[in-house]
């Protein structure tokens, strides 16, 4: 297992706070600079796209986000064994609090990695409709989402995970955490921990910034919805699927 925390360098009170955890539950983590885009956009960038299908840019924070995972996922990649298949990585941002029995519960985790590629330790938000995939020993139960729960502040991923995801986020169009609950066109066996693994700390503020956004105008929605029709067509027929397997499996 590979442990990494995303960070700003000169956030030192945050550093110091998830050091302190990190020592408490013994694990030795890799900090991970976090990246912040300079004046010029990103190569990667596809504002085009981004505009015609949302009608504003993202912000600065969540470009740098986006780069940020995605480097993990690149240095977790070259640090790996080419002809290994079953290594894990642990990503974590700064500004989270972590379970006090993580550490077992990542024990429980790995014992069972056939059956996942990526695990969430947080979900933003509940969703109402869920199917439970497994339940650990210790109580926590692996749950599948049928509409994204969204958020990066900390998950698990295997190698497979890790080189799909890269190949996933060579545009960036959408904030990272949007792009990773596209399972319909990565097809990763995606699920979420409960109860929660990592919370976000109330105290402090997302060095993302804000997404709220201004009012767009009526033209505006209208070619949003011309350009994000296909992904929403793509998106329900792979919600169907999912429903139809639920019921298979029950």
């Amino acid at each position: 297992m590979i442990y990494y925390c995303i960070s700003l360098p000169d956030q030192i009170d945050r550093r110091a706070r998830m050091t302190q955890q990190f020592t408490q539950l013994s694990l030795k983590v890799n900090w991970f600079d976090a990246i912040r885009p300079d004046d010029d956009m990103p190569v990667i960038y596809q504002r085009t796209k981004r505009l015609n299908q949302y009608g504003y840019d993202l912000t600065t924070g969540e470009m740098g986000c986006f780069l940020s995972h995605r480097a993990v996922w690149l240095d977790f990649i070259n640090r790996t064994n080419e002809s290994k298949s079953n290594d894990l990585c642990s990503i974590f941002e700064d500004d989270i609090i972590l379970n006090t029995d993580f550490c077992n519960i990542i024990t429980e985790l790995e014992t069972i990695k056939d059956q996942w590629d990526y695990v969430r330790f947080f979900a933003m938000f509940s969703r109402k409709k869920t199917n439970i995939q497994s339940t650990l020993p210790s109580g926590h139960q692996l749950i599948e989402f049928l509409k994204p729960p969204r958020g990066t502040q900390g998950y698990i991923l295997n190698r497979h995970a890790a080189l799909t995801l890269l190949k996933l986020t060579e545009q960036m169009i959408h904030p990272i955490d949007d792009t990773i609950d596209q399972v319909w066109r990565h097809n990763l066996k995606m699920f979420c921990i409960t109860p929660a693994l990592v919370i976000e700390d109330a105290n402090l503020v997302s060095s993302i910034g804000s997404r709220k956004r201004s009012k767009l105008k009526l033209s505006t929605k209208i070619k949003r919805e011309l350009y994000r029709a296909p992904e929403a067509i793509r998106r329900t027929f792979w919600q169907y699927k999912t429903r139809l397997r639920w019921l298979l499996q029950r």
